[in-house]
């Protein structure tokens, strides 16, 4: 088992990904609170404020409830609060989003269930 992961861990590192600045919150996982840091995945559940200097993710069986900054940002699963993002907001087919889009740039399949207020900027705002 440890041996399978060092070698996956070998991989990305050598693709220049570094393992160790991507926080997961898996599935079945709910977790209130504060968070900050370079990167996160969301597949479980997260409550709360988001600070993150690089990547969000919110996968299909995600969903997030409060205030997330962030640069770029997939949403996959459901989002209800506010969202501040410097980078692209990607907004898959699959995603339900309620709140307020703050961004400069978006990408939006089709398929998409949005029900909210989005402002676009050219600022850097995070």
């Amino acid at each position: 088992m440890f041996d399978y992961n060092l070698r996956w861990a070998r991989k990305f590192k050598d693709n220049n990904r570094d393992l160790t600045s991507v926080n997961i919150i898996g599935e079945n996982t709910t977790l209130t609170g504060t968070f900050s840091g370079k990167s996160i995945r969301i597949d479980g559940s997260f409550n709360g404020t988001i600070v993150v200097s690089g990547k969000s993710t919110i996968g299909k069986t995600g969903t997030f409830n409060g205030k997330l900054n962030t640069n770029d940002i997939e949403i996959s699963g459901v989002f209800d609060g506010k969202l501040i993002a410097t980078g692209i907001i990607t907004i898959k087919s699959s995603a339900i989003i309620c709140g307020d889009l703050i961004g400069s740039l978006y990408v939006v399949e089709k398929g998409a269930n949005i029900n909210a207020n989005i402002n676009t900027t050219t600022n850097s705002i995070i």
